[in-house]
């Protein structure tokens, strides 16, 4: 399962048809609009799915009931969820899903400024550290990818978004990432 189909929109027909059908998923939930109610049962419903509430307020409990139904790994924003971070890793491990530690840049840090990010995802107790930058140019969508190193094996994703970036989320598998991201052909991008 390299592939993790990204959902941010559709009906909730719809949504409970396609995590039904595909082997592995993530739920924006944040763009989805999902409640708790709406998250527990799409996350019942999939075979395996990634929870994210990126840009919602009320994240929290969205975790909590994604975690109490079973989700396969929620994916917390380490810049955006700072002040319920700590209850939600510990509830999650308490329960044995995994947990994504992220952070998203609207440009291209330095190398050794991403590998600061991946080290603190990591202390802060990830199990997956997810490193996603934005690249104009070739050299941009490189960086990300100097994150694939031996005692980080499987347990980093990391890519370029934009035109420019592409590549990279194939590339990010052959370098070790357990997965990346793809859009389903019908749905909207979640991110380019």
């Amino acid at each position: 399962m390299k592939y993790c189909l990204s959902l941010a929109e559709g009906s909730q027909e719809e949504l409970c048809t396609l995590v039904a059908e595909e082997p592995f998923v993530e739920l924006r939930c944040d763009l989805l609009g999902c409640n708790t109610d709406g998250v527990r049962h799409l996350t019942e419903g999939a075979r395996r799915a990634i929870i994210t509430c990126h840009n919602s307020t009320d994240s929290k409990s969205v975790y909590m009931a994604a975690i109490e139904a079973g989700c396969w790994a929620v994916d917390v924003d380490t810049e955006r969820a700072a002040t319920s971070l700590r209850e939600v890793v510990e509830m999650a491990k308490g329960r044995g899903v995994r947990v994504i530690l992220s952070r998203h840049f609207d440009y291209t840090p330095t190398p050794e400024e991403l590998q600061r990010h991946t080290h603190t995802a990591f202390e802060m107790g990830a199990d997956i550290a997810k490193i996603i930058t934005t690249a104009t140019t070739t050299a941009e969508a490189l960086v990300p990818l100097t994150l694939y190193r031996k005692e980080w094996s499987g347990s980093v994703v990391a890519f370029a978004m934009g035109e420019a970036g592409r590549f990279s989320r194939r590339l990010s598998l052959i370098l070790g990432a357990p997965y990346t991201y793809v859009c389903h052909p019908s749905k909207g991008a979640t991110a380019v």
